[in-house]
Parts: structure tokens; sequence; C-alpha cells
């Protein structure tokens, strides 16, 4: 038996729900990427894994810049051995530096959806050259391509030094 619900407007100041349809079931979508009349679920499903992995990449690209220097520091054969190096401030750096890539990303990502988001509510906002702004980063992958891989070259280097100076 199917229950009827009540006509009621939601607040002036709220966006109307989205009615159960198929294309209120699929993924989430960042400013850059609106849903076209014409994108395929195809599209859709690539973007969904692709936002996926996004998240995934990051979450381990931060943890492993946090965690490389707490285990080269906790261990105290290991410390001495960091210390007498004369490259723990480097290597930290490295590591961090990674971590900072990500974090910044992460940032600009949040921000840049933000004012996409406010510009849907008020249409106005998109004349602004802010939001203009954060519609080319959004649309630009080689900066998040470049992140990806700052971050990557800094672990990998501060992995390689740590390694060399703990099995010397």
């Amino acid at each position: 038996m199917e229950t009827q619900r009540p006509n009621r407007e939601p607040p002036a100041a709220l966006p109307p729900l989205a009615e159960a349809t198929p294309e209120a079931n699929q993924p989430q979508r960042p400013m850059d990427t609106p849903k076209s009349q014409d994108e395929s679920p195809a599209a859709a499903s690539l973007f969904s894994v692709y936002s996926e992995f996004a998240r995934v990449l990051r979450t381990w690209f931060v943890a492993y810049g946090i965690g490389g220097p707490v285990l080269l520091l906790t261990n105290d054969a290991v410390q001495r051995k960091f210390a007498a190096s004369g490259q723990a401030a480097h290597i930290t750096l490295a590591f961090l530096t990674g971590v900072a890539l990500q974090v910044l990303l992460a940032v600009l990502n949040k921000n840049a959806t933000w004012i996409a988001y406010e510009a849907e509510r008020r249409a106005d906002r998109k004349t602004k050259t802010v939001y203009r702004l954060a519609v080319w980063f959004t649309n630009e992958f080689w900066i998040e391509f470049a992140m990806d891989m700052g971050s990557l070259v800094a672990f990998t280097w501060a992995t390689y030094r740590a390694f060399v100076i703990v099995v010397s």
C-alpha cells in the first residue's frame, strides 16, 4: 500500500530535496563535473571509481607521511642512527612536505566546492571571479596530478634516505 506524502514546501532558505529518481542514487559529483543531460552511465560509474581512488590515495599519503617519521623516531636504536646521520631534519621535512601537499590540495578542493555550492544556491555568484577561478581549479587535472607526484617523490626520497641510514 502506497502512503501519500503531505505536500509541504521546503523553507525558502533550503533547496528542495531531490525526489527518489535514478539520478538521486548517482554518486555525488563535485562542481567541476556537473551531470549533463547526455552523460552516460559509464561516465558516472568511472567518475565514482576515480573519486574513491582519489580519496583512498590521499588517506594513504597522509598516513604514510605521518607514520614514517613516527616509526623512525620511536625506536631508540633507529632514532640514534637517524640523529647521528645529520639528515633527520631533511628526511622529516620531506615526509611533512608530502603530507602538506595533500592537505593543501584537500583545502583547495574543499573551498572550490563550497564556492560552487554557494553559486548554485545564489546564481548571482556565478559572475564572480572567485567562482570562475574555482571552476578553473577543479577542471585542471594537472594540479592534482602534480601534487600527488610531489608527495610521491618526497616520500620516496625520504624513505630511501631513511632506509640507507637504518641499514648502515
